[in-house]
Protein backbone atom coordinates (compact mmCIF):
# COMPACT_ATOMS: atom_id res chain seq x y z
CA UNK A 1 0.00 0.00 0.00
CA UNK A 2 2.86 2.40 -0.35
CA UNK A 3 1.16 4.05 -3.76
CA UNK A 4 -2.02 4.94 -1.75
CA UNK A 5 -3.36 7.67 -4.18
CA UNK A 6 -1.24 7.78 -7.06
CA UNK A 7 -1.97 6.69 -10.39
CA UNK A 8 -0.57 2.88 -11.64
CA UNK A 9 2.59 3.24 -13.14
CA UNK A 10 3.30 -0.07 -14.66
CA UNK A 11 1.05 -2.24 -17.40
CA UNK A 12 -0.85 -4.82 -16.08
CA UNK A 13 -3.59 -7.38 -17.86
CA UNK A 14 -6.10 -9.49 -16.62
CA UNK A 15 -5.96 -13.14 -17.68
CA UNK A 16 -4.91 -16.83 -16.82
CA UNK A 17 -2.12 -17.77 -14.70
CA UNK A 18 0.91 -17.34 -16.92
CA UNK A 19 -0.84 -15.47 -19.45
CA UNK A 20 0.98 -12.45 -21.05
CA UNK A 21 0.04 -8.82 -22.44
CA UNK A 22 -0.74 -9.94 -25.65
CA UNK A 23 -2.39 -13.62 -24.47
CA UNK A 24 -4.40 -11.61 -21.35
CA UNK A 25 -8.38 -11.09 -21.83
CA UNK A 26 -8.24 -7.91 -20.46
CA UNK A 27 -5.79 -4.84 -21.16
CA UNK A 28 -6.66 -1.66 -19.38
CA UNK A 29 -5.30 1.37 -21.36
CA UNK A 30 -1.63 1.67 -20.62
CA UNK A 31 -0.27 3.27 -17.07
CA UNK A 32 0.93 6.44 -19.03
CA UNK A 33 -2.72 7.16 -20.59
CA UNK A 34 -4.50 6.67 -16.51
CA UNK A 35 -4.00 9.72 -15.54
CA UNK A 36 -5.21 11.33 -18.95
CA UNK A 37 -8.19 8.79 -18.91
CA UNK A 38 -9.43 10.08 -15.07
CA UNK A 39 -9.55 13.35 -15.82
CA UNK A 40 -11.23 12.82 -19.13
CA UNK A 41 -14.03 10.65 -17.37
CA UNK A 42 -14.12 13.18 -14.45
CA UNK A 43 -14.79 16.54 -16.61
CA UNK A 44 -17.01 14.01 -18.85
CA UNK A 45 -19.36 13.07 -15.47
CA UNK A 46 -19.33 16.47 -14.08
CA UNK A 47 -20.62 18.13 -17.32
CA UNK A 48 -23.64 16.16 -16.99
CA UNK A 49 -27.22 16.77 -15.77
CA UNK A 50 -28.07 15.71 -12.14
CA UNK A 51 -31.03 13.43 -12.89
CA UNK A 52 -29.55 10.88 -14.52
CA UNK A 53 -26.95 10.79 -11.58
CA UNK A 54 -27.81 7.03 -10.35
CA UNK A 55 -27.22 5.38 -14.20
CA UNK A 56 -24.09 8.07 -14.66
CA UNK A 57 -22.02 6.88 -10.86
CA UNK A 58 -23.15 2.79 -12.26
CA UNK A 59 -21.21 3.77 -15.68
CA UNK A 60 -18.54 5.95 -14.03
CA UNK A 61 -17.94 2.91 -11.27
CA UNK A 62 -17.11 0.76 -14.50
CA UNK A 63 -15.22 2.95 -16.16
CA UNK A 64 -13.06 3.55 -13.75
CA UNK A 65 -12.71 -0.14 -12.82
CA UNK A 66 -11.57 -0.54 -16.38
CA UNK A 67 -8.75 2.45 -16.28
Amino acid sequence: YLNVGLYRFIQNWIGPSGSSLTTALYVPPPANLVKESIEAMCAYYNDKDTSTQAVLLKVGWYSFCLI
